[in-house]
């Protein structure tokens, strides 16, 4: 079940990641120690980063998934769905990366998003801000029920890229979430999108199927499942979104992503719950970087304040260059 950001869970990973320490890798049959937390690199100049796309990158176990629904489809074929990729399938290819002169990786963003969309192989869509997608782990099934199946493999992979002389950068999100809710608009209690607005609309909340479920999150029966509304838990209010619809149409607005929900990151319970969230990541996974999403929208002062709170709690945590 996931914590709250300041749960018990939560603070026994921020306890430990105050004790410098090593860990045993084993790189191609042979075992390394590396340092925790390990050393990010003085100049991000002296390396050049592989980008990749987590789904899309490497699943050794089967073909993509759009040539079992389709044998007669091409595997680069257009595809709007997960095709496979996996954390292990990445790990397996890590030689091929550093043999390419790579010094650092940057993943596309590898937390756990709404279970029942199939659109976000990207990884944009963010249900649970604390832990990894359970679609890009070994065996998904076990990871939504043990969320530290997926968290341990992701780790895993870390390791060994530092093992490797390589750092990482976690692609990450301050101004949306995924498709959590649903508008209620012209009969319709679960819209995806909705026209952008001047006032907030109803919204019915999703549970674990993506069922519209909760018209007020906080109001809800509990316990609220892993799997529905967002998490961690500061953030399952009403207010914590804009709920005005798209700001496509509407020049110098603030809203969702088409069904990514905007966040109120002016919220300073926001802004706490993002900083926690991502100080844990450093300190679960041991990353080296961020690359933020939407760093100016809709508040680039928030902007400001998260990258010197990170920067702070990497710095007490022995990680001055982070």
């Amino acid at each position: 079940m996931p914590e709250s950001v300041f749960g018990a869970e939560v603070q026994s990973v921020f306890d430990a990641a105050n004790a410098v320490t090593n860990r045993t890798v084993s790189v191609d049959g042979v075992q390394k120690k590396i340092a925790v937390p390990f050393s990010s690199p003085e100049d991000w100049r002296d390396d050049w980063i592989y980008f990749l796309m987590v789904d899309r990158f490497n699943n050794d176990t089967r073909a993509p998934e759009s040539t079992l629904r389709t044998p007669s489809i091409a595997f680069d074929a257009i595809f709007g769905g997960f095709q496979g990729g996996t954390f292990e399938g990445i790990r397996k290819q890590l030689g091929y990366i550093r043999d390419l002169g790579a010094g650092a990786i940057w993943l596309s963003p590898v937390f756990k998003n709404c279970q029942y969309e199939t659109g976000t192989f990207h990884g944009y869509g963010i249900q649970d801000f604390l832990h990894a997608e359970p679609r890009f782990s070994t065996d998904p099934d076990r990871a939504r029920r043990d969320p530290s199946f997926a968290d341990d493999e992701l780790r895993t992979l870390i390791d060994e890229i530092h093992a490797r002389d390589m750092y990482v950068v976690l692609d990450i999100v301050l101004n949306h979430a995924g498709n959590v809710f649903g508008y209620v608009l012209n009969g319709n209690d679960d819209a995806a999108k909705a026209p952008f607005r001047d006032s907030p609309y109803d919204v019915r909340w999703h549970d674990e199927n993506g069922h519209p479920t909760f018209s007020v999150i906080e109001n809800a029966p509990r316990p609220i499942q892993p799997g529905a509304a967002v998490w961690p838990s500061q953030l399952q209010r009403n207010s914590r979104f804009r709920r005005q619809g798209t700001a496509n149409d509407a020049p110098g607005a603030h809203g969702d992503f088409e069904s990514l929900k905007q966040i109120v990151s002016e919220d300073r319970d926001v802004q706490d719950a993002l900083i926690r969230s991502y100080q844990y990541a450093i300190a679960r996974f041991d990353c080296d970087g961020f690359r933020i999403d939407t760093f100016k929208v809709p508040n680039k002062e928030f902007g400001h304040t998260f990258c010197a709170s990170i920067r702070e709690f990497a710095l007490s945590i022995g990680r001055g260059t982070f």
